[in-house]
């Protein structure tokens, strides 16, 4: 869809415009993207929940680079309230996935990139005990993050595992074993 003219074909279409374009304006230069993804999953939701949709509108509008009241007028108006929740909730959803990828890539960076042989081996087996439905993604990430980057203080850790955590909330199981099979691995490991 282009900024000059906007045939809405379903709010799906929508959803995939406006995350296309919230992505490459704030996430694709935020220092870390993954984080800034769960703060703009929070901002979305508390204004959508609290009826703030003035601040909402304003920050779809900036996203995709119209005016608040064009983006009201010719977008937001137009959708139902059923469609307005699909909406927030695609939107939400698909950030998530967005950040999740770029989250699972400074994982494995951390894991197989900078580290021995040895604690690469063993992230791939507890990730594939994660992919074989033995442990949950959050005893997943709690034990590669037990075992990599002895440097990085336990905080700091701790801040890094609730990142993953926020964002895996938004995103169903079968999709989420999907994005760990696919960006969770050696660069030259067979998938």
């Amino acid at each position: 869809m282009s900024s000059e003219t906007v045939e809405v074909s379903d709010v799906g279409d929508l959803a995939n415009w406006i995350t296309y374009h919230i992505v490459r304006k704030y996430m694709d230069v935020a220092d870390f993207p993954d984080e800034y993804v769960v703060d703009t999953i929070n901002h979305i939701l508390n204004n959508y929940n609290n009826h703030n949709y003035d601040d909402l509108v304003t920050f779809f509008a900036d996203a995709v680079g119209w005016k608040k009241q064009t983006f009201k007028r010719r977008i937001w108006d137009t959708l139902t309230d059923e469609e307005k929740a699909e909406l927030v909730n695609l939107i939400v959803h698909h950030i998530a996935k967005e950040g999740m990828v770029y989250y699972l890539n400074v994982l494995k960076d951390n894991a197989f990139e900078l580290s021995e042989f040895e604690t690469g081996e063993i992230v791939r087996l507890i990730r594939n005990k994660y992919l074989d439905g033995l442990i949950s993604f959050q005893d997943m990430i709690k034990e590669i993050l037990g075992i990599i980057r002895p440097d990085i203080n336990k905080d700091n850790k701790l801040r890094w595992a609730q990142t993953g955590f926020e964002l895996a909330k938004y995103i169903d199981e079968d999709t989420l074993k999907e994005l760990v099979r696919e960006n969770l691995h050696r660069y030259n490991e067979e998938l």
